[in-house]
């Protein structure tokens, strides 16, 4: 089952607020909200967007926080647990919305997180169960983000573009900007506004939520790492195969194989239906560590690795 649900802020209001009401009718109640834009800009329709969401009842509500580049972690970990206050509602969750600043991110998003798990008292829970990441495709691949999103850490991913192929692991597709992208849908009282894909049903993405008492993970919803991963006879040209996996007695839509030098930089990534792949144009006398993964889970996918020497 695919479920989609809009990314909503003071821009998608028009002259009027959202239509909760309506929205939930599309959907079943899932949406993720806007909270602010550094430590000094609260979304001028935070208030508004969350009490109406509680009053209807929504069983899933993301709340993310635009992280500045300029501006220092803790100003904006600060300002974004003023606005939300001490409690999250039954169904929310904190999201890191990071997409700007130069070099390795990955810092300052563990630092965000890390506070935020621990201000709304995350950090006891797994880590499936804590607040998510937010990024670009590119900005996550060029910035060290790459390893939040291959661990059990709930992300989304930004892509405007026809399929998932070639994407980050990830929770979350958003997929359109209202305009360019894969499923663009017309939002009752917001119009064609950014849009996400997740792949299970509202009650499995409303279990990634914060819950009163809740401190066991979801239901399974994640396919297992492939065993008996392997490679043939390391030349420039690699065979690799490994033991097809299964969720629910299902196969992946597909597996994802990358190649990562030593330098942490990906020289070769692709998606097959198969258990074997041939990686090409590989250096002579580098070190890679291949990884697999299934896809096509709710749930972002732990992965298979394993070291070649060529």
């Amino acid at each position: 089952m695919t479920l989609t649900l809009p990314d909503v802020s003071e821009f998608q209001t028009g002259t009027s607020a959202p239509n909760w009401a309506g929205i939930k009718t599309q959907n079943g109640g899932a949406a993720i909200i806007r909270v602010g834009y550094g430590n000094s800009h609260v979304d001028h329709m935070l208030v508004s967007n969350r009490s109406t969401i509680k009053t209807f009842k929504y069983p899933f509500c993301g709340l993310y926080l635009y992280m500045r580049a300029d501006q220092d972690v803790s100003s904006q970990i600060a300002s974004f647990v003023s606005w939300i206050g001490p409690t999250l509602n039954p169904g929310e969750i904190p999201v890191l919305d990071l997409e700007e600043g130069g070099g390795d991110q990955s810092g300052r998003a563990n630092q965000w997180l890390t506070a935020i798990d621990k201000r709304y008292g995350l950090d006891t829970l797994p880590l499936n169960l804590r607040s998510w990441l937010y990024s670009g495709q590119n900005f996550a691949v060029d910035h060290g983000l790459s390893p939040i999103f291959h661990s059990p850490r709930h992300t989304w991913v930004a892509a405007y573009q026809g399929s998932e192929t070639g994407l980050l692991p990830h929770t979350l597709w958003q997929s359109t900007n209202g305009k360019t992208g894969a499923n663009i849908t017309n939002w009752a009282g917001c119009g064609k506004c950014d849009t996400s894909i997740y792949h299970g049903t509202l009650d499995q993405l409303s279990a990634l939520g914060w819950h009163p008492g809740h401190t066991d993970p979801p239901p399974p919803g994640t396919f297992p790492a492939p065993s008996r991963l392997a490679a043939g006879k390391q030349r420039v040209s690699v065979p690799i195969s490994w033991a097809p996996v299964t969720l629910a007695g299902k196969p992946p839509a597909s597996y994802t194989v990358v190649a990562v030098g030593l330098d942490g930089k990906e020289y070769a990534r692709d998606t097959t239906t198969t258990t074997q792949y041939i990686l090409q144009n590989l250096n002579n006398g580098w070190t890679y560590k291949v990884r697999v993964w299934a896809n096509g889970g709710p749930s972002a996918p732990p992965h298979a690795e394993i070291t070649i020497k060529l």
